[in-house]
């Protein structure tokens, strides 16, 4: 068994013509190699000296476990009983009996601690998704000190369905090697190609990654081909999950730059008159004290049209102060900060919340301290209410503004990009409400839907016609029509 450390004798296999099935037995091998692949998310989550540290001591006991399982092979090759089972698994048939339960329970807790790289895998991959704008905001928990390690219920529950629903559907985990083994080697594939587009990209080494994406090219290039006979073994489960995955990013993805074509940004400083004017005509209701627009524009830029066309142009709403809020998370677990731009103004403010990733948006209760402050530093003049249950208070009351795009009957753009847009807000309306998101369940909040501004198709007009002037239908009875 020392002689499988040397690879020549791998190779002496490879190409021997006693190998009939030529590259296709890589494909037997290769989920020996499995679990490599968990290092890249698993060193998000617990750090790179934790994986340096651990990965020898594992990567010794594997040797030890596949060379202990050879050796028993090559003793008991002559048992022809033991041949003749339809199932046989070295790793509990070397084990005497009494012991076999123990290894059933080791091997149970050991595919459980392995499906960790998959869960916290996927919540990596989503966050950075989340950020990148490819995928629909999703509520993120940071259950530790450190960023990399979160939580996120809604990928959470799709895990644990589509896990149930695999097992139901392949209920036999020799038939789930077949997906498992086409995935993996897809995954080592994109994790080569990324990485040699960020040497070529990035660090500006043309040759580095040529060669690297080359030599690990054709490696991994021979274990894919070798894993294309597993397609309609199960594969096909794998490559459809893998599509579904990337239908919803692209959807997305194209929804969101359809969107950005539409988007105006205008100077903020030119409006300042109007929403004076707004806020002292008496002639209208008073909408709120406090009108607050969540959105992502940061200070120093635009407003977006769609947050002037909501106040001026669907019902006027005149509010003692305008709020354009923004939250920025930062990289410490606790920060509590905040910046304000008044615009020269006492009922306009810009502000930025500067929160660690572990504290909760509370945006009601967080706006709320900053109206306060204002008051107390003359920025904001007070707002003061006689009826309340915790008597006279300065501070008035907050309507919280969600602004939502929503695609009109009759716009002038092209089918595809009409299904697209139909297809992310469906998937925005899945993923959740961000009046949780923000905190705002026991605040007053409105979600605003807007129409995307797009071009109309021309439409035939209406033509007035003079009152009795309409024919009559001949083929209605007089009695009827009367």
């Amino acid at each position: 068994m020392l002689r499988a450390f040397n690879p020549l004798r791998g190779l002496g296999l490879l190409f021997s013509p006693h190998n009939r099935a030529g590259l296709l037995i890589l494909g037997s091998v290769f989920l020996a190699t499995t679990g490599a692949e968990a290092l890249y998310s698993d060193m998000g989550h617990v750090g790179r000296p934790n994986i340096y540290a651990s990965w020898p001591l594992v990567k010794l006991c594997l040797l030890l476990c596949y060379l202990g399982q050879g050796s028993w092979l090559m003793v008991h090759k002559g048992d022809r009983q033991l041949w003749q089972m339809a199932d046989i698994n070295p790793f509990f048939e070397m084990l005497p009996a009494a012991l076999r339960p123990v290894a059933v329970v080791l091997g149970t807790l050991a595919a459980i601690i392995a499906s960790q790289a998959l869960i916290t895998g996927s919540f990596t991959l989503v966050s950075e998704a989340i950020n990148l704008d490819l995928m629909p905001h999703l509520k993120i928990s940071y259950p530790a000190q450190t960023k990399g390690q979160m939580y996120i219920r809604t990928v959470n529950l799709l895990l644990w369905l589509g896990c149930v629903g695999t097992v139901l559907y392949f209920r036999s985990s020799a038939r789930m090697e077949a997906a498992y083994g086409l995935a993996i080697t897809l995954t080592m594939l994109m994790t080569t190609w990324l990485l040699g587009v960020y040497l070529r990209c990035r660090r500006r080494h043309r040759l580095g990654s040529a060669v690297f994406t080359l030599c690990f090219g054709c490696i991994e290039g021979a274990f894919f081909l070798s894993s294309l006979q597993k397609f309609s073994h199960g594969g096909y489960v794998a490559l459809g999950l893998a599509a579904v995955i990337l239908w919803v990013m692209a959807v997305w993805y194209k929804g969101t730059q359809i969107e950005r074509s539409q988007a105006v940004q205008y100077p903020l400083t030119d409006y300042l008159e109007t929403l004076r004017d707004l806020r002292g005509d008496t002639s209208l209701p008073l909408f709120c004290d406090n009108l607050v627009y969540i959105t992502r524009s940061r200070p120093g830029d635009g407003v977006d049209r769609d947050i002037l066309y909501s106040i001026f142009d669907r019902r006027p709403k005149r509010a003692a102060a305008y709020w354009l809020v923004s939250i920025a998370v930062t990289d410490e677990p606790y920060t509590r900060q905040y910046t304000v731009q008044s615009l020269g103004t006492d009922y306009l403010f810009r502000v930025q919340l500067q929160l660690g990733f572990k504290v909760h948006q509370q945006v009601n209760t967080y706006l709320r301290q900053i109206v306060t402050d204002l008051i107390e530093s003359g920025e904001l003049p007070p707002q003061g209410h006689r009826y309340s249950v915790y008597g006279r208070r300065q501070v008035g009351d907050f309507r919280f503004c969600i602004l939502r795009k929503q695609l009109p009957a009759g716009c002038a753009l092209p089918a595809v990009s009409q299904a697209v847009m139909a297809c992310k807000y469906a998937i925005r309306r899945a993923a959740g409400t961000p009046i949780r998101w923000y905190g705002l369940e026991n605040a007053a909040t409105f979600i605003e839907y807007l129409p995307l501004f797009v071009s109309r198709r021309d439409q035939t007009r209406l033509t007035r016609a003079r009152p009795g002037a309409a024919k009559q239908d001949t083929g209605t009875p007089a009695s009827m029509r009367a």
